[in-house]
């Protein structure tokens, strides 16, 4: 996370900050994007719609707002600028600092190679050049800090995702349609996460085990968390954007629990499976 700073240096934020009157006061507009940039959370749902809710969660606690605060999710880089009244901002796990009037703030999600979330204090709510959570948001979008406060005690520290440990999955609904043994080959099998993931899909290289079904026909309708195998044997796990109608054969389904631990893993990442 960079920003630029006055010359008297960034001011930590703190209780103070986070006051009504500074919070309606404030527009924040969005000047650069690469990549995708997408608005979560503003409910239970939302936050659902997350790549990773926990880092999303995590985002807005560190503000002190309510975990399913809308917030910012960003695959690639986002540049903002404040308008108005001081402002709270916080991403990820980073901890928090008050942006001032006219103050820029990049982020990037190179620096950790995952997904990334940018919180405000009071979360967001879209003002316009945005249709709400769940979609993205594009250049010249401004967007209103909200009146969103919780209750949490103490700031949270670092938040750790056991991105080690396995993922938990069980047989999806076209088992049947894959060679026997199949499922027990994934479990076996320690994949790796391919480049080019997005909110539509995280690729997997099948770590040498062979899992092609024996049918080519359209498999069953996608959920979140499916892992269907393309043509190329490349394991395709279903994310919060993907596609309604099925294309391929499901063979396992990731447990809601791991999914977002799953999205969470960097390129060239290890991914062990567990049947649960």
């Amino acid at each position: 996370m960079t920003t630029e700073r006055r010359p008297a240096g960034p001011t930590w934020y703190g209780e103070r900050r986070h006051t009504d009157a500074g919070i309606s006061s404030v527009v924040l507009s969005v000047c650069a994007i690469s990549g995708t940039v997408t608005l979560v959370g503003g409910g239970a749902a939302g936050a659902r719609a997350a790549l990773v809710p926990e880092l999303l969660a995590m985002a807005n606690l560190v503000l002190r707002n309510p975990a399913d605060a809308a917030a910012l999710e960003v695959l690639g880089s986002l540049t903002i600028q404040v308008h108005g009244a001081p402002l709270g901002v916080a991403v990820d796990d980073d901890g928090a600092v008050t942006m001032a009037a006219t103050n820029k703030l990049t982020v990037s999600s190179e620096t950790r190679q995952r997904v990334r979330y940018l919180a405000v204090a009071g979360g967001i709510e879209p003002h316009f050049g945005t249709s709400g959570p769940g979609h993205p948001v594009h250049v010249g979008a401004s967007l209103r800090p909200g009146g969103l406060r919780g209750l949490l005690v103490g700031g949270p520290g670092r938040i750790d995702l056991h991105l080690d440990d396995a993922v938990g999955v069980r047989p999806g609904p076209d088992l049947a349609r894959f060679a026997p043994g199949a499922f027990d080959a994934l479990c076996r099998s320690r994949c790796q996460v391919l480049p080019g993931g997005d909110r539509v899909t995280v690729k997997l290289a099948a770590g040498g085990a062979t899992l092609a079904p024996t049918s080519a026909a359209a498999g069953s309708p996608l959920t979140r968390g499916a892992i269907v195998v393309a043509p190329d044997g490349t394991l395709l796990v279903a994310g919060p954007d993907h596609a309604s109608a099925p294309a391929h054969p499901v063979l396992a389904l990731v447990d809601d629990a791991d999914i977002g631990r799953l999205a969470a893993r960097a390129a060239g990442s290890a991914v062990p499976f567990a049947a649960r």
